[in-house]
This record gives C-alpha cells, structure tokens and sequence, in this order.
C-alpha cells in the first residue's frame, strides 16, 4: 500500500463518510499501510458501532475524538509489554483509552475494572489482562500473540488455571462489560432522563422480559449456575433489563414512556 494510495481512500471516505463501501476500503487501506486510522473512521467502523451507540444513547457525553488514547501513549505500553497490541485491541484504545467516566481502574467506585492501557501486563505465556471481575469474580484477557484475539474469562492466575471460558470478540466483551457495568452502577454517568430500578425476583422478571422484550446481543460476562448461563439483558432502544443470576435485576430507561411501560411489565419498583 502507497502513501498515495492510502491518501486516495481517505480522500474517497472523506467524501463520502456514510459509505460503508468507502470505510471499509480506508480502513483496510490503514491496516495495509500499517498507520492509525482517524478517530473518526473507527468511530464509523462496523466493529464498534453498537459499542459507540451504547455509549451514544444512554451516557450523558458521547465519545470523541479527545477520549482517545495518544500514539504516545500506545508506543510506552508497547514497549512495557515487549509486543505490539493486538489491532483491534490497539482501536479500542485509540476510540476510547482515554475516556474517564466508563469503568477503569482509577474509579474504585465501580464494581469490575476495565484494565487500562498504562496498568496492561503480559504474564510469561503472553496473556495479558483486560478487566478484572467484582470481588475477584473472575477476569478475561487475550493473548498477545493472537492477530484476531479472542477474549476468555478465567479464574486465578493464566499460568495456574488456564482460559476456562470463551467470551467472543473484543468488540462484544467491551460492549458487555460496559452494559454490564452502567447498570450495575445504577446509570452513574447516564443521560438525562435516564431513570433506574431495582427488583428482586429474577424468576418473574425474566419470564416477563422474554414475554415482554428482545434479547439484546449482549455476553453473559458472569453467568448462572450450570453448564449454560441463562439470557441476561433483554431491552429496547429505550430500555435495558439485565437479570444477573443470582444478583437482582436492573431495569434502566431513557423515557418516561418506556419507565411507564416497564412498571406495566414488571410492576412498581419495590422500596
């Protein structure tokens, strides 16, 4: 890939930034050329739209070109760990490294932790980890060495224990862990409008969300009892429900219609 290539298909997705034909075309150019592509042009990547759109919708400020992490930033953690990250890893850092109001380990208010890029380690066997899970319940992390990593959740340490779990791609470990983490917080950072809720029996919640709401495309980072985690966040533009076994359930909406239509479905929020 030429400079002058590259520059042409930056030209072409300028031009025309809602071409999804242009944005593959300059972010392949990018990957090509081994350069960073524009915060913008990831942020309009297919990967990480239901990640922004979550944050779009139901944070009270969306992500920006400011919330990135710096190439500076990115070449210390690089030469602290001895490896280059991951791509993809590399572009959630690049959209979101910088960002101070989702779940990092400088927040001790949050339940689970987000590792970020300066607190990034590589054990022996070259697993690194990206969030540590509440009171030690767990934690998921990649292998360096991986061009498409996967996530996998784990317990204790990568060298003793192993990868126990399968967690699916970066870009849905992230966007679980923030749905995740945004509800359990009860919407701290939300939007305006944004109310919260509270129940306690998960049987007669989760009967009436799938009677009620979709499944939302969101992992279960924690899981129930048994071989197979139970559905956990079902929702709608307007709402999520996210039944953690055996926590309570958490009913979070961005409207006084949806509030209304949840306490239809579930019923008014015990005190």
């Amino acid at each position: 890939m030429t400079d002058s290539e590259l520059r042409a298909a930056e030209r072409v997705w300028k031009a025309s930034p809602e071409s999804e034909e242009a944005i593959r075309a300059a972010l392949t150019a990018f990957e090509r050329a081994g350069e960073d592509p524009p915060w913008a042009l990831l942020a309009a990547s297919p990967r990480w739209r239901k990640v922004l759109g979550f944050l779009g919708e139901w944070y009270a400020r969306t992500l920006g070109p400011a919330d990135g992490s710096s190439a500076a930033d990115l070449a210390a953690a690089e030469a602290r760990l001895g490896a280059s990250l991951p791509s993809i890893l590399r572009e959630w850092f690049l959209l979101a490294g910088a960002r101070d109001d989702i779940p990092q380990l400088r927040q001790s208010w949050s339940f689970s932790d987000l590792v970020g890029l300066s607190q990034l380690k590589a054990d022996s066997q070259g697993w690194v980890d990206l969030g540590w899970g509440h009171q030690g319940n767990g934690s998921w992390g990649v292998r360096l060495d991986e061009g498409q990593p996967q996530v996998y959740a784990y317990d204790g340490f990568w060298q003793e224990e192993g990868a126990v779990d399968l967690v699916g791609d970066l870009e849905e470990f992230y966007l679980s862990f923030l749905v995740e983490e945004f509800t359990w917080n009860g919407a701290r950072g939300g939007a305006e409008g944004v109310r919260y809720a509270v129940y306690w029996d998960l049987e007669a919640c989760l009967t009436a969300a799938q009677l009620n709401y979709s499944r939302q495309p969101v992992r279960c980072l924690y899981g129930g009892e048994g071989d197979a985690p139970r559905p956990n966040v079902f929702g709608d533009e307007e709402t999520l429900i996210n039944l953690n076994d055996p926590e309570p359930v958490y009913v979070l909406t961005r409207t006084p219609e949806a509030r209304e239509r949840a306490i239809g479905v579930f019923g008014e929020p015990p005190e």
